[in-house]
């Protein structure tokens, strides 16, 4: 999930103090997560913040829950009765939900399976290639709904000619018994993280699903909002605030203990942290460096551990090399591309400009996730799966230099005496108003250019950023990833063609009829060697990870898949997220979880 996290900027000072001020006193609980989402709608939302909007207006199958250890948070049956085991049927599995009797919307009806039904379909349904038939969302998460039978169908619809508008709406193999209250999903393959899928805010349930604005525009507009969680929206004023209240027709409304939320946007740390200290927010979301330092050993600082990975990526069709010998050759711009990457300081970068305890990353997929080979994902990585990595020695910034400049001299002219490249072109760098964007920013601008690279940095507030780089209107931009549930495909996945995550827009416009790459499966189960474009490799080997039952062979497949990602040199890793907030010592109860989400349902003020 696309993050915006690190720490903040000024970019609106005068309007965050005006609005936390109006915030406070005996208002309910007041807290700053971020500026203003690009959508609450959770079929199209992808970024961190507008999740733990959503889960807390939503209700879905499954839902988190706190932990017995009473720190984390466990996974448990919310609208659903239970959560139940995998028959399998023939080739394939189901799983047949229950729900709760009389579990209802806010508005007071029901909600049935059908009503997952049409709701999985709008946020599953896609646009196949060269389709005319209109009407399917294309959010960008419709691909985490590959797992259920029946998402395919659309692309084999479209080969034989015969796709309709109406299908978008009813392609899912998913089976709703209203009269038995049951709710029947059938998977071609068994999936370790089924369940997470369901707790995940995209697999949420909506009331008339299959009639809601596909601009998401309903879920920001409280006349028209309609809630299945433990909220509902009271109101929402764009750049202020979004205040949600007790949803009293939440199954379970008699442990949400906490009666109204208001949530300020603001992208301003300082206004921030002021009226955090005068009391009148109970929790901010995003620290600047000074404040980690002075807080750190303080009560009301906390920090855990994410699932995450801080990188810059590069637009495959992006113009920065257009003008240079090596314009039309993808090889050699994806060995550039590594290159640039090993001049990344990242040592310097944790230790002297974030500062909040963060370790270089040398991989895409972030550090935290478990290997059946023993230890994390991240130990065995690299492309001899030693663990060192894609991007040198972060202990050893002297040879990774090195090494850059000898690549580079091969397409570049430098010059021995100053020590610097000459006809380097320009990076244009893009990031999203925060201070602490603009630091990273800057640390990677000062360190290319004592090689002669100029980098100019430019940024953008963080809605229209999303869909910047979605758009693939960029070259070089900063950007973050937060694992969707607890596997390593969470990852790895969001690159395939037809992703709405795949920023890097690999496989995608121009780049779609590259040639040249090649991903070596021998060995591991009956799979061979794969060659040709992008879809033709590594949209194969995901697919062949989601369909693969042999878990020691899954890993080692999404390892291959990795090393083909990371050899585009399109993702340069900087380092593995931490979640670190202030929240007063008077606020408890309060829960956050390895995927970044926050949840305030049930907290408490002394």
């Amino acid at each position: 999930m696309k993050t915006k996290k690190i720490l903040l900027g000024s970019a609106m000072a005068v309007a965050a103090v005006a609005t936390l001020a109006s915030c406070g006193g005996n208002s309910g609980l007041s807290v700053c997560l971020a500026s203003t989402p690009d959508h609450v709608d959770p079929a199209l939302n992808s970024a961190v913040d507008g999740a733990s909007y959503a889960v807390h207006l939503f209700g879905g199958l499954v839902r988190y829950v706190p932990a017995k250890d009473g720190k984390s948070v466990e996974l448990a049956a919310d609208l659903a009765k239970e959560l139940p085991k995998a028959v399998k049927e023939g080739n394939k599995v189901s799983y047949t939900f229950t729900l709760r009797d009389g579990v209802k919307f806010s508005d007071g009806t029901e909600i049935e399976p059908s009503d997952f039904v049409k709701s999985w379909n709008r946020a599953a349904s896609y646009t196949p290639e060269d389709a005319t038939a209109e009407g399917a969302l294309d959010a960008d998460y419709n691909y985490m709904f590959e797992v259920i039978d029946g998402y395919d169908s659309l692309n084999d619809k479209q080969e034989a000619g015969t796709l309709k508008a109406s299908d978008y709406q009813n392609f899912l193999n998913l089976t709703a018994d209203d009269d038995k209250n049951t709710l029947k999903v059938v998977l071609p393959v068994d999936v370790p993280y089924f369940y997470e899928l369901c707790a995940f805010p995209a697999y949420m349930v909506l009331k008339d699903a299959d009639k809601l604005p596909a601009d998401g525009s309903w879920a920001k507009d409280p006349s028209k909002f309609v809630a299945s969680g433990a909220y509902t929206l009271k109101s929402y004023e764009k750049d202020v605030k979004m205040t949600i209240e007790k949803n009293s027709t939440y199954w379970d409304a008699a442990n949400v203990t906490t009666d109204k939320i208001n949530f300020v946007f603001s992208d301003d740390s300082s206004a921030m942290l002021a009226q955090y200290n005068a009391g009148e927010l109970q929790l901010i979301d995003d620290l600047d460096a000074e404040t980690v330092a002075a807080k750190q050993n303080a009560k009301d600082y906390h920090v855990i551990g994410q699932l995450g990975t801080y990188y810059i990526s590069w637009n495959v069709n992006g113009d920065t090399f257009k003008n240079t010998s090596i314009a039309n050759n993808e090889a050699a711009k994806a060995e550039v591309r590594n290159a640039i990457s090993l001049l990344i300081d990242r040592k310097t970068i944790v230790t002297n400009v974030t500062k909040m305890g963060q370790t270089p990353s040398t991989g895409f997929v972030g550090a935290g996730l478990t290997d059946p080979a023993g230890g994390e994902f991240v130990d065995h990585n690299g492309v001899n799966g030693d663990g060192k990595g894609y991007c040198g020695d972060a202990n050893n910034y002297a040879a990774n230099k090195a090494a850059a400049i000898t690549t580079l001299k091969k397409y570049f002219t430098y010059d021995e005496s100053t020590k610097k490249f000459t006809n380097f072109p320009s990076i244009n760098y893009l990031y999203n108003t925060n201070s602490g964007h603009q630091a990273v920013a800057e640390a990677v601008q000062a360190q290319f250019k004592e090689l002669g690279i100029t980098v100019n940095a430019t940024n953008q507030d963080w809605a229209q950023f999303l869909q910047t780089r979605k758009k693939g209107d960029y070259s070089v931009a900063r950007n973050g990833w937060l694992a969707d549930y607890n596997d390593p495909i969470s990852f790895l996945d969001l690159w395939t063609t037809g992703s709405g995550n795949n920023d890097c827009q690999l496989g995608k416009g121009a780049h779609a009829t590259v040639t040249g790459y090649e991903i070596d499966l021998t060995g591991i189960g009956s799979y061979g060697k794969l060659t040709g474009t992008w879809s033709d490799t590594y949209d194969v080997v995901i697919a062949a990870i989601k369909s693969e039952t042999n878990t020691a062979n899954r890993y080692k497949l999404m390892h291959k898949a990795e090393t083909l990602l990371m050899s585009t040199g399109c993702i340069n890793p900087i380092y593995n997220y931490v979640d670190n907030w202030l929240q007063a010592e008077k606020l408890t109860n309060v829960y956050a979880s390895p995927l970044g989400f926050k949840y305030f349902t049930w907290a408490k003020q002394a």
